[in-house]
């Protein structure tokens, strides 16, 4: 068990969300394509979202043939660009790992992490009972989409965001009880893990930023409520600050 751990999941509530609006494709999936090959290339070379849970993110077929080939087949194939539709599949086979850092007896470690929740149920048993809600199943990031007809007339919005607290320099401690002759503090100190993964995650978001302006869209912060309006302070458009 480690207490210094104080990070959650919750995603009942989203804690930041971040959105990329492009073009519509009225027939013209270049914009669409260029811009879901980002996420998957981005993703991995920053090491925040590596795309498992998208099968044609992997080489498909004969091992050979890449993502904007799966995306280009489908498009002239079914008339549709998949652009991570049902992200929040549940299963073990279809988490999107990312390396983040972490507190394992009293060290901090860096591993590949697909299910954030059970790494804090691992981390915290002693809170399993009470606490579950701040403990369910997630990905460090996720990618929402959809479907997108390549004749559609309206402007496609791929949303990032985050259902768990542990990309921030200080977190609630939802996990936490303390003594009663002790107040509880707003927030905890997380940083030493944020100043570990964090960079990565924001050099992410601003790629896609980039890509996004590029091809003629935009990128926007999307408003969260609940739990989420207790991080406002600490991320922008230009990802979380440190």
């Amino acid at each position: 068990m480690n207490d210094r751990n104080h990070w959650i999941t919750f995603v009942n509530d989203i804690v930041v969300r971040w959105g990329a609006f492009l073009p519509a494709p009225r027939g013209d999936v270049d914009a669409l394509v260029r811009f879901g090959v980002s996420v998957v290339e981005a993703g991995a070379r920053h090491e925040v979202y590596r795309a498992l849970r998208i099968p044609a993110a992997q080489p498909y077929v004969a091992g050979d043939k890449s993502f904007e080939d799966y995306l280009r087949a489908q498009a002239n194939e079914r008339g549709r660009v998949p652009l991570f539709p049902g992200d929040h599949s549940p299963g073990p086979e279809l988490w999107a790992p990312a390396r983040i850092a972490f507190y394992r007896d009293e060290e901090i470690v860096e591993e590949e992490v697909g299910d954030v929740g059970a790494l804090l149920r691992e981390l915290r048993p002693d809170k399993i009972e009470t606490a579950r809600m701040f403990m369910r199943s997630a990905s460090p990031v996720s990618v929402v989409g959809k479907s997108v007809d390549v004749n559609d007339d309206r402007e496609v919005r791929i949303q990032v965001r985050l259902d768990t607290d542990i990309w921030f320099p200080r977190v609630m401690g939802m996990l936490e009880d303390m003594p009663e002759d002790e107040l509880k503090p707003d927030f905890f100190n997380n940083r030493e893990l944020a100043e570990r993964h964090t960079p990565r995650l924001n050099l992410f978001l601003n790629e896609l930023r980039e890509c996004a302006t590029a091809l003629g869209g935009r990128w926007e912060v999307l408003e969260v409520d609940g739990i989420g309006v207790n991080y406002a302070d600490q991320w922008d458009a230009l990802g979380i600050h440190l």
